[in-house]
């Protein structure tokens, strides 16, 4: 399955040291979360999203593990949910 390419360029520029703002000035779902009071929970969303697609591949490789999509969109759903309530999902505990 071909992945498209953003998330690894977008994360490949802010590890050379690119300023993505100064490039890109409209982020409109992260502004408009924002406006709903919920920017920090979109900035952490989005910074998980990049960090996956960047390394997410690799990170499966150097474990072993070759999930499949459905597995895959549940466990990070998982993650994601766990994160924003604070908690350990209840496997890991």
């Amino acid at each position: 399955m071909r992945r498209p390419a953003t998330g690894r360029l977008i994360g490949g520029m802010i590890l050379d040291g690119v300023d993505v703002a100064e490039l890109k000035d409209e982020f409109p779902l992260l502004r408009q979360m924002a406006e709903q009071g919920r920017g920090l929970e979109a900035s952490l969303v989005s910074a998980l999203a990049l960090g996956w697609d960047l390394f997410g591949p690799s990170q499966l490789m150097a474990a072993g593990d070759e999930p499949d999509p459905d597995e895959l969109v549940d466990a990070l759903a998982a993650a994601l949910g766990s994160i924003a309530a604070g908690t350990v999902p209840a496997d890991q505990a």
